[in-house]
């Protein structure tokens, strides 16, 4: 049995922002310091991840726990150029109490390993982070991406459960002609992610651990519209077109080269 919402809470969060118009409307600064808590409930944590189920508390940590933000301190810089490039540039650091990560138990008898189970963990981290979200709008073209730098301080050596992705991100790009004909591109992808798996032995109870990794993914996406009249659609998605090993959540592979097709209804 493990103790619930454990993490110790502060009496005083920041919340304090700052902006200032260097240039209006086309270069803004931003500073901020935050921080506060969260309570994970079973519906949140589904939300996030449709495979998530009782098990994975794994035995070694409580299935559902809270998160403490001890703070969050950065800045950053937005804007436009033309009224159509946007740009938004974000850089700080967090500090965590008890933050949720996902976690991994491999299972061996005498003969080798028998079985993967994913799960959850909680640990204590800071992380420094980047964010850049970049766009651009037209009539006939958009485009919107995001990219995360994210370095954390998790002891990559000893901590029993996998790091944040360092470098992840997505990217959309959208053409259109006459608002008639819709073609594009999408990609979301996250770089290899480094950590520890639980090991125990079957035979004897003897719990130890393993380097695992979950791999780089890149999944890239087409996808084409066409607007039969004003209230009705037709579309097509393809998608994970380089047939790579998607793992967005440990032990889940979203799948290979797949392909989906519907209609929309505008009333």
């Amino acid at each position: 049995d493990f103790e619930l919402n454990k993490a110790k809470g502060q009496i005083i969060y920041p919340d304090v922002h700052v902006n200032l118009a260097i240039v209006r409307n086309y270069f803004n600064f931003q500073a901020f310091a935050t921080g506060g808590i969260e309570r994970h409930t079973y519906s949140s944590l589904k939300e996030t991840n449709h495979f998530f189920n009782p098990y994975y508390g794994l035995g070694h940590s409580a299935l559902l726990d809270n998160t403490v933000e001890k703070y969050n301190v950065g800045g950053g810089f937005n804007g436009n150029i033309a009224g159509r490039f946007l740009y938004d540039v974000k850089f700080g650091y967090v500090r965590y109490g008890n933050a949720i990560v996902d976690a991994l138990q491999l299972t061996y008898d005498g003969d080798g390993l028998i079985s993967l189970l994913p799960g959850i963990g909680y640990r204590n981290y800071g992380s420094f982070y980047t964010d850049l979200k970049l766009g651009w709008e037209s009539r006939s073209v958009s485009v919107d991406s995001r990219f995360r730098i994210t370095d954390t301080d998790i002891d990559r050596d000893e901590a029993i459960c996998f790091e944040p992705a360092f470098f992840s991100g997505n990217f959309r790009a959208r053409y259109n002609y006459r608002r008639r004909i819709f073609a594009g591109l999408t990609a979301d992808f996250a770089s290899r992610r480094r950590g520890h798996a639980y090991a125990l032995n079957a035979v004897d109870g003897l719990v130890t651990s393993r380097l695992a990794y979950i791999p780089l993914y890149v999944n890239l996406g087409v996808e084409a519209e066409f607007a039969l009249t004003k209230k009705l659609s037709i579309w097509l998605r393809g998608d994970n077109l380089l047939n790579m090993n998607v793992q967005r959540f440990p032990c889940y592979n979203s799948g290979g080269i797949g392909a989906t097709a519907g209609i929309i209804v505008n009333l």
